[in-house]
């Protein structure tokens, strides 16, 4: 079963903050973003966007790449987390059973499409 969104970003915080990569970051919406500062955002298998989570600080950009790895690989569920400095691009890490576990939702949902497409009929 999944977790919440507010849940899942609340257990990457702790973590970063556990192995001393950073700390959970909260901002004014028209206030600068600092440069060592990154967006998380979050996808389960068969969702198609990511969900925004929050913003955390980390202590070097090199460390948030390391942690955000390091918590999708020790991940208990299939997540795939997307972490965003600003003025760069924004760079995926699955889990390593993301792939597979989307695939399937991705096929499921195709099937139930083409069912409810030749019931519609």
């Amino acid at each position: 079963m999944p977790r919440e969104r507010k849940q899942l970003f609340e257990d990457f915080v702790k973590f970063i903050a556990q192995h001393g990569y950073g700390e959970g970051y909260t901002r004014a919406p028209h206030q600068y973003v600092p440069p060592d500062c990154g967006f998380v955002r979050f996808r389960y298998p068969g969702a198609l966007l990511f969900t925004s989570a929050g913003m955390v600080r980390f202590h070097m950009p090199e460390e948030g790449l390391m942690a955000c790895k390091t918590f999708v690989e020790n991940s208990d569920e299939p997540i795939e987390l997307q972490m965003n400095f600003p003025r760069e691009s924004p760079q995926n890490f699955p889990s390593p059973t993301f792939a597979e576990e989307h695939e399937a939702a991705q096929s499921r949902w195709l099937r139930l499409k083409r069912s409810f497409g030749l019931w519609w009929y």
